[in-house]
């Protein structure tokens, strides 16, 4: 993490699944909250329902798609 750190504003940008659950985005906000003590900005990528990075791409989703996600990211 010491790494990520050295340069200053710089955002991390997490993407996990979005389950029912919502597991992966409980762990995504835990996450956010340590990168964030850090001294890192952090944005939290809210994929479709029931997608992980890897099963939006394999259900057609073009990078473009992607950006989008990405651009709509929620800072916490």
């Amino acid at each position: 993490m010491t790494q990520l750190c050295e340069t200053q504003d710089r955002c991390v940008y997490i993407a996990f699944d979005n389950d029912e659950n919502q597991a992966g985005q409980q762990a995504a906000h835990r996450m956010a909250r340590l990168l964030e003590g850090a001294g890192l900005g952090v944005r939290i990528v809210q994929l479709p329902h029931r997608q992980d990075p890897n099963s939006y791409f394999a259900a057609g989703a073009t990078a473009t798609d992607f950006t989008v996600c990405f651009q709509r990211a929620q800072q916490l």
